[in-house]
């Protein structure tokens, strides 16, 4: 019974010495968003100061510590006293309407370099159409399934006589795609295909199979 009680008052005291010895430094990270295309400071940004841990994350192991806002010079800055690894630019819909920043260009925060001057990045959203039209149909098993990146579902239509056209959201002045497996007589084949999308302009994506 006493050796019971001691290992238990022994690993209550290890675990509470692991998390007294938790690392803990003070991080102040500076810096300014721009617009990809135009390179003009972009106001009313949402930037996120990210640390890599078990927590609920955003997919990729890191989780949300503190956030800020960028000015109307494009400016943030961040005092923090903890653990981070990273700084991105994570705006979706804000006052102007930006897409969320790419996370290969976020920071990297290090405890012997806390305090970066970080640039970052965000670009515009944009919309096209995507046309799905049957052409060389063989039965009413005919089949295309699109997989799509950005906030959009898989689509999948079955049929000899598909011809529809829908909506898709995407970046602004870059070219977007979508990977579609089109099943015919049973056999499927995995294509690709994508668009220009440019800003203010809504073209049309055309997949005949």
């Amino acid at each position: 019974m006493k050796k019971t009680f001691f290992k238990t008052i022994l690993f209550s005291f290890s675990v509470a010495l692991l998390f007294s010895c938790t690392k803990e430094y003070q991080i102040t990270v500076t810096g300014t968003v721009y617009d990809y295309f135009t390179n003009k400071p972009a106001k009313n940004i949402q930037v996120s100061l990210m640390h890599h841990s078990s927590l609920p994350s955003d997919g990729y192991g890191y989780s949300t510590v503190t956030t800020t806002t960028t000015d109307n010079n494009g400016n943030y800055s961040f005092s923090y006293k903890g653990e981070a690894e990273k700084v991105q630019a994570l705006d979706e819909g804000g006052s102007d309407g930006y897409l969320p920043q790419n996370r290969s260009n976020a920071a990297n925060i290090t405890e012997t370099k806390p305090n970066p001057n970080v640039v970052l990045y965000v670009r515009q959203p944009a919309t096209f159409l995507i046309n799905i039209h049957n052409t060389l149909p063989v039965n009413n098993n005919d089949n295309i399934r699109l997989w799509y990146g950005y906030k959009l579902p898989d689509y999948s239509f079955t049929g000899a006589n598909v011809d529809t056209t829908f909506t898709a959201p995407g970046v602004a002045n870059q070219y977007n795609g979508i990977q579609y497996q089109v099943t015919k007589n049973g056999i499927p084949t995995i294509l690709f295909d994508s668009v220009f999308v440019p800003l203010g302009s809504v073209p049309t994506l055309q997949v005949n199979y």
